[in-house]
C-alpha cells in the first residue's frame, strides 16, 4: 500500500471515528451546550416535618470484652505500701 492510500484510508477512518462520536453525544442529549438542560424523571410528592428534640428512654445493656491492640506491663521497682501521712 503506497503512502497516499495509507493517508487516504487514516483520513476516512479518523472522519467516522468522529461522526460516531458525535452521534453517541447527540444521543446522550448533548444536543447543544448551551440549549436547554436535560429533563430527568418528575419528582415525589413527600410530607415535610420540622425536627423536634425530644428525650428517648430506650436503654439496652451488653456483655461484652475490651481488648486492646498493644499490651504494657507495668512492674514496680520496689515492694512496699505507700502511706500518706494525716
Amino acid at each position: 500500500m503506497d503512502l497516499l492510500a495509507h493517508r487516504v484510508r487514516w483520513l476516512s477512518a479518523k472522519s467516522s471515528r468522529r461522526a460516531g462520536l458525535a452521534a453517541q453525544g447527540l444521543a446522550c442529549g448533548g444536543g447543544s451546550a448551551r440549549g436547554a438542560p436535560a429533563q430527568g424523571p418528575p419528582g415525589i410528592p413527600v410530607k415535610v416535618e420540622t425536627a423536634k428534640l425530644i428525650s428517648v428512654n430506650d436503654t439496652t445493656e451488653y456483655v461484652s470484652t475490651l481488648k486492646s491492640r498493644a499490651i504494657a506491663v507495668i512492674m514496680p521497682q520496689v515492694e512496699g505500701v505507700i502511706t500518706v501521712p494525716i
